[in-house]
This record gives C-alpha cells, sequence and structure tokens, in this order.
C-alpha cells in the first residue's frame, strides 16, 4: 500500500479481537515490550516497559488476555534514581531509564518492579491497581528482574543476564536479605545474553523462563524443586518469526480462570517496536510445552529433542469462563478533558508550568521551551505508532508564535522526521526536517508561508515497509507532501517504536505558546 491512506479506507487503530470468539495476533500492534503479566481473580494485569517516557509504567487491565486496556501508571516520579530523566541542550538520554517491570499481586497489594538503568530497583506498591502507588528505592539494580512471592510469603527477585541471581526478600520485602547465584545459562550458542527473567510455581516445581536475544531467540525453561536450584533445562520455542516482524521472544507464562495456560511473548518489529504475541501453552510431564497442540512436533535444537508448536496467526480466543466486550487503547484525542488521556506521554520529564489543558477550553495549549533542536525538546507530548499502518493529523493554532519557536508533528526515533511550521524574522513558513539524528541536522525542505493561524499537519507510518511521509493542509482536506520518506528502524540508541510527536519549542531565551485542537489518529484496519 502507499504511505499516504487515503481517507475513505480510514479505521480505528488495530484490533485483535475477530468477534468471532477468535483473535490475530499480535494482541497489541505498537510498542509495548518487556511485558510481564499476573491474574488476579477474573482480571488479568500487564506491565511494560516506558524508559525516559512519563508518566512511566503503564498499568494495563484485561479480561480475556486479548482485549487491553490502560488503566493507569505506576510514577511520574523517579527523582533520586538516576539521570536518565532529564532532557537539556548539556545532557539526553533515550535508551536507558525504566526498562523490564516486573508485577506480582499478595493478599490485596500489587507489587511492580522497576529495573532503573543506571543500577536502582524500585519496588512499588499499591492496593488498587490503578494506582496510586508508593515506592521503595533499592540501593542496587537487577536486570530483568521477576519478583517472586512463593507460597509461603517469602519473597525473591531473580535476575540478571546468563546468571540465575536468587534475592531473598525481607519479610516486608524492602530490603535484601542474601543473593546468590544458583546456576547460569550461557544458551546453545554462548554468544548471547538470556535474559528476561519469569518465575511461577507449580505442582512443587519452580519454572523460570528465559529467552537468549537475537539473533538466537531461545526461549529457555528452568525447572527444580528448590528455588536454589539444581535446575533442569529444556528449550520451548525457537524464536519464530510472524508476518511484518522479526524475532519473537521474551515473555511467561500465565493461566487463566477455567485452568487454561497461555505464553505471552513479543516481537521485534522496526518502527512499531515490539509488539505482543500471545501463544497457547500446555503441560506435558511437569513441562510447559508451547505453540498450536495440533502442530507440536519434536525438533532438534544442539543435539537435543525438544516438543515444539507453531505460533498462531489467528486462533480462538483463550477460555476466561465469560465473554467480554472489546475494549481498546484510545489514539484520537480531542482534548476536551482536563486531564491528558492514558495514550499520551511526555519525552522526558515535561516542565508542567510549560503546558495547559484549562487555560484555552477544548485545547491543548504548549507554551516553547528552550532547546536547540527537537531532539532536546522535553516537552514533547507521544504516543505509541501502529501497524501495520497509521496516521496522525493535528489541527495548530500559530497565532501566538514568536520568532525563533518551532511547533508541529514529529515521528520521534533515529532517524526522526517533523513536519511543523518556524517563524523567524516574523514570518511563519512550514519546514519539514526529514531523517535527523539526534543533534544532527537531517534534510531540510521549506514550504509554504503560512497566511493562516490555523494549520493542519499529517505523519503517515507505514510499518509493513518502515517508511513514512509528512504532508500539510490548509483546510484539512487538501494534503500536501512536504519533504522526502523518513526512514523507521529499530535503533539501541532510542530502544523504542517511532512515536507520535507533538512540540513546541523554540532556539529564542524564551518563546510564546501554540494550541492544538486535535490529535486523530487513523489506519487502514489491514490483518
Amino acid at each position: 500500500m502507499s504511505n499516504q491512506i487515503k481517507e475513505a479506507e480510514m479505521k480505528p487503530a488495530w484490533q485483535s479481537d475477530n468477534g468471532d470468539g477468535t483473535y490475530t495476533n499480535p494482541i497489541l500492534n505498537a510498542d509495548y515490550p518487556d511485558i510481564a503479566a499476573v491474574r488476579v481473580g477474573n482480571d488479568f494485569y500487564m506491565v511494560s516497559s516506558t524508559f525516559v517516557s512519563f508518566p512511566s509504567i503503564p498499568i494495563m487491565h484485561s479480561k480475556d488476555l486479548v482485549n487491553w486496556e490502560i488503566i493507569g501508571y505506576v510514577t511520574q516520579d523517579l527523582n533520586g534514581t538516576g539521570k536518565s530523566y532529564n532532557l537539556t541542550d548539556n545532557f539526553e538520554d533515550y535508551g536507558h531509564g525504566c526498562w523490564a517491570p516486573t508485577i506480582a499481586y499478595r493478599n490485596g497489594v500489587f507489587y511492580v518492579g522497576i529495573y532503573q538503568a543506571q543500577g536502582r530497583f524500585i519496588l512499588c506498591t499499591a492496593t488498587n491497581p490503578a494506582g496510586p502507588y508508593t515506592k521503595k528505592v533499592f540501593d542496587r539494580g537487577f536486570h530483568d528482574p521477576a519478583l517472586f512471592l512463593d507460597d509461603d510469603g517469602t519473597g525473591y527477585i531473580i535476575s540478571e543476564a546468563n546468571d540465575v541471581r536468587i534475592s531473598k526478600l525481607s519479610g516486608d520485602y524492602k530490603s535484601v536479605v542474601s543473593s546468590t547465584v544458583s546456576t547460569r545459562i550461557e544458551g546453545i550458542t554462548g554468544k548471547y545474553l538470556v535474559e528476561g527473567t519469569h518465575v511461577i510455581k507449580k505442582n512443587g516445581y519452580y519454572y523460570i523462563f528465559r529467552n537468549s536475544t537475537p539473533p538466537e531467540a531461545y526461549t529457555y525453561c528452568l525447572r527444580s524443586r528448590n528455588i536454589y536450584g539444581p535446575y533442569e533445562m529444556r528449550i520451548l520455542l525457537d524464536g519464530p518469526r510472524i508476518s511484518g516482524g522479526s524475532q519473537i521472544h521474551q515473555g511467561g507464562p500465565i493461566d487463566t480462570p477455567t485452568g487454561e495456560w497461555w505464553f505471552y511473548l513479543f516481537q521485534d518489529c522496526n518502527g512499531v517496536g515490539r509488539r505482543d504475541i500471545l501463544i497457547p501453552m500446555q503441560w506435558q510431564n511437569d513441562w510447559p510445552v508451547l505453540g498450536v497442540p495440533s502442530t507440536v512436533k519434536n525438533v532438534t535444537i544442539g543435539g537435543k529433542s525438544y516438543p515444539i508448536g507453531s505460533v498462531p496467526i489467528t486462533y480462538k480466543k483463550p477460555n476466561v469462563g465469560a465473554s467480554y466486550p472489546v475494549v481498546s487503547i484510545p489514539a484520537s484525542d480531542e482534548f476536551q478533558s482536563n486531564t491528558l488521556g492514558v495514550q499520551w506521554q511526555w519525552n522526558h520529564y515535561p516542565d508542567n508550568s510549560k503546558w495547559s489543558l484549562s487555560e484555552r477550553s477544548g485545547y491543548l495549549r504548549l507554551r516553547a521551551k528552550t532547546a536547540k533542536n527537537l531532539w532536546r525538546a522535553s516537552n514533547t507530548l507521544t504516543q505509541r505508532v501502529q501497524g501495520p499502518d497509521c496516521q496522525g493529523t493535528i489541527e495548530l493554532d500559530t497565532a501566538n508564535m514568536k520568532d525563533g519557536d518551532q511547533a508541529g508533528l514529529c515521528l520521534l526515533n533515529i532517524p526522526y522526521g517533523s513536519i511543523g511550521v518556524v517563524k523567524s524574522g516574523g514570518v511563519k513558513r512550514i519546514v519539514a526536517n526529514i531523517n535527523a539524528k539526534e543533534d544532527g541536522q537531517g534534510t531540510i525542505t521549506n514550504g509554504p508561508v503560512v497566511q493562516s493561524n490555523i494549520i493542519y499537519l499529517r505523519a503517515n507510518a507505514n510499518l509493513l515497509t518502515d517508511k513514512a511521509t509528512f504532508s500539510y493542509s490548509t483546510n484539512n482536506v487538501n494534503f500536501t507532501q512536504l519533504g522526502g520518506q523518513l526512514n523507521m528502524p529499530f535503533d539501541l540508541g532510542f530502544f523504542q517504536g517511532d512515536k507520535f510527536g507533538i512540540y513546541n519549542f523554540t532556539t529564542a531565551s524564551s518563546g510564546g505558546y501554540v494550541d492544538v485542537s486535535w490529535f486523530r489518529f487513523d489506519s487502514s484496519g489491514k490483518k
């Protein structure tokens, strides 16, 4: 398909639920990486990495493991835990921050653990899964941790890459009593990290799930009747690919109220980031077996044979004992509320004095904060792109811009692209900046002088070709492309998928403001 989606083809965001008792992978076709989930009664809760975006760590809820919504975030404040979150002209960090959260539940309390990538572990607790959460900052970090609460309430953090470190917690879970490396997983080739820990206990066995990093991407399972081992090991999955992405890897198991078992993972997908996959799971001789049951066969890996099934594209939904309505994470926003929609996150810590939803009713007001370029502009409001294609459009009121201000719509990543209005010498002009890398300037294309205060800006992202284009309009009907195509790879310096961003910054000592009437998300809706 073309990068410019036709208006007549527009549909809402990706929906995995087919409405006929089946679902189509991915369950979330957007960047929700490092997922961890827990079931509490008939409800499922899931958390995901958010790196340097605020608020941090979404709490997602589902009744059926297919339909997910965001019900809250764990925290808006991580001061004192690391330096990643402040963005200035002298410091920037995009790839660190909040990695690989873990979630557990016991006796009415939800526990969310966050690995802060500069070396801190943060344990957050709440009685309401939507929050608010209180947090305890540990004086050490645990790489890709799993918080496991045993039958007797003893708490453990199982963590690290390759090493399987077992850290026993105090009775209040606020400190580490002991920490020891139980075993080490080198992987079949010994060349890649084996990380992303998930832990369950079943029938007296402790199970630890890990994944080797791509291009290997094996799912490993360790089993022992003692949490400290010794452990037996099996391979459960060999990193398959499904259309629209590369390897599937790193996830964990979860059961339904009816006794079914399922396994959630994520898949690397360039511009989308890392999207989420759900596959059936069964048990044979107290070992988990992954994949569609009818396709399970013995696969030889490293000289040993393991039962492995295929990853479904379209498959029957989990049996959770009831039927529930389709829900989804919102994307479009008319800015009619005094609170931001749950889909939005600020790029790094926001300056809350520089934005408002109430100064002009029905508009998002963004006051220009000084930054030398868009890469350094912390008050950029972002949300994830979604596959297989998507389009974001804003209506922008530029009446109160000042010289030096730059405001508009971007797709943020490495590289990034933007289309916006630049005011200089009292003149406002539409300008596109395509394939800019960090502080480096991309290809600049100057468009026309803005004759009216109201302008419409659009970004079209094709996540099958990983290309995007930008366009503008004066009437929200006829759009003109400006600049070339943006490349949308997955870059470890950014560590996320592309994000739509609404921005306003100034290269002057002080700036004006813009008002955004709405952000409207569209997609072809094709599966």
